[in-house]
């Protein structure tokens, strides 16, 4: 055999050339400005999911309110009370003779006094609880003559004169109401002649002629027993109004025009007390026609402190900051323990983020706001430990993520338990949170060359 018949050497083999997956795997593992592309793209995509929770929020919300209005529907809605109030119709004729208008006179009292006691109940609808009531209310009033204007063109019927009583839910009315004037007793009949101050109440006529010169002061006194929901609100139409309320509800919150003179809060109710005189409002003793009164009621709420809504809903506003946090701390990890998380990583430890705020919602209709924070946490927060340890290995960095997100939870727990100091606490804690960020972030090397000492 010849030399050049005889066999050539085989070259050496060369080194397995990585595949594009591999090399865009090194890329991301390398590249710190890639990561924070993709982790900004992150949490843009779990917005998403963000978006719907808060969505499922609001509709329970909405459920929420329409079992109160089915509630008040069926019981009776909140109530207003006005009066009682004299309205007497006139005509008005022109120069001819002719009626040129017809209308009606309303005369308010120089005194009201009102005595009501609220019986609070709360009513279940499904998982939701509303406030109703029943109350007994007690007025006493006083009538003096009150100049009107009769003069050769208007007549003043004063044989057509009624009392009238608002009551914006007449459904409410539980008893028969006893109404005396001048130790007279009185019926009143349903219905109202004429709806130029109220649209919804009850009427009795009345014999007065405060046209004579023999006009004289009457009093009365009315017992109304009237159930309602959520609140219960008077319109203060005398000269001095007086109103005594008292209750066993401990949360009232005061509402309308004019707050309490006095007031006493406990854990076993409530009492508060208001005076308004006609220099208070808007309106005069004696007027014509219409006129809107509702502008001037004051009254209570019976507020339920407890509103796990709008705590889930708060919560929820922090979802994108604990995202954000959670992520700068998996990428410093990286950056300075050279520990690798593939964004699929991040992905999973977001989407558990979120799950985190359908978990508080669900149990807090049951369990209560605060136990239901507490307990969300916990599964969340060992969830994301427990995966972070198997996936990694890592007990410092385990710990590291334990304790984070355990202070990020906590941190904003107090945040929501918080009414008067939330956002001072807030921005604080904002605060402190960024200086740790620029501290750590200076620890890294950005560039990626060595650098020297």
């Amino acid at each position: 055999m010849t030399d050049q018949q005889q066999p050539q050497p085989r070259p050496p083999k060369s080194k397995e050339q990585p595949t594009i997956l591999d090399r865009f795997n090194t890329w991301i593992a390398e590249s710190m400005s890639l990561r924070l592309v993709i982790i900004g793209i992150l949490i843009l995509i779990l917005l998403i999911p963000l978006e719907m929770v808060q969505g499922l929020i609001r509709e329970r919300t909405y459920r929420m309110d329409e079992a109160k209005q089915e509630v008040s529907h069926s019981w009776a809605n909140d109530q207003v009370i006005t009066g009682p109030i004299i309205s007497i119709p006139y005509t008005d004729y022109d120069e001819k003779g002719q009626v040129y208008e017809n209308g009606n006179v309303h005369v308010l009292p120089e005194m009201l006094d009102v005595k009501a006691e609220l019986t609070p109940e709360i009513r279940k609808r499904g998982i939701f609880e509303i406030p109703v009531y029943q109350s007994e209310n007690e007025l006493t009033f006083r009538y003096s003559p009150e100049p009107i204007d009769e003069y050769a063109t208007r007549k003043i019927h004063w044989e057509r004169a009624s009392l009238l009583l608002g009551i914006s839910d007449t459904r409410g009315i539980t008893e028969e109401l006893d109404l005396m004037i001048n130790g007279t007793p009185i019926e009143f009949d349903p219905g109202l002649p004429n709806h130029d101050v109220f649209s919804s109440g009850i009427s009795t006529p009345i014999e007065i002629n405060w046209g004579d010169s023999v006009s004289t002061s009457f009093e009365g006194t009315l017992s109304l027993n009237l159930r309602g929901s959520n609140s219960l609100k008077f319109i203060p139409i005398g000269k001095t109004t007086s109103t005594r309320m008292t209750s066993t509800w401990p949360h009232p919150s005061f509402v309308g025009s004019f707050l309490p003179t006095m007031r006493d809060i406990t854990n076993d109710g409530f009492e508060a007390e208001w005076k308004v005189l006609e220099y208070n409002r808007n309106f005069s003793q004696v007027f014509y026609n219409e006129m809107h009164l509702g502008g001037s009621a004051y009254g209570v709420d019976l507020y339920m402190p407890v509103n796990h809504y709008q705590k889930s809903e708060r919560s929820a506003k922090y979802a994108v900051m604990m995202i954000a946090l959670t992520f700068i701390l998996f990428f410093f990890s990286q950056a300075i323990n050279k520990v690798k998380i593939h964004p699929f990583q991040y992905f999973l430890v977001g989407l558990a983020l979120c799950l985190f705020y359908t978990l508080l919602l669900s149990l807090s209709e049951h369990v209560g706001f605060n136990w239901a924070y507490i307990i969300s946490a916990g599964m969340i927060l060992g969830l994301i430990t427990l995966y972070m340890k198997k996936l990694l290995g890592s007990t410092k960095f385990t710990l590291i993520t334990a304790g984070v997100l355990g202070g990020l939870y906590l941190y904003i727990f107090t945040l929501l338990q918080l009414q008067d100091y939330a956002l001072l606490i807030g921005s604080i804690g904002l605060f402190l949170i960024l200086a740790m960020i620029m501290w750590l972030s200076a620890k890294i090397n950005w560039s990626g060359k060595p650098t020297t000492t």
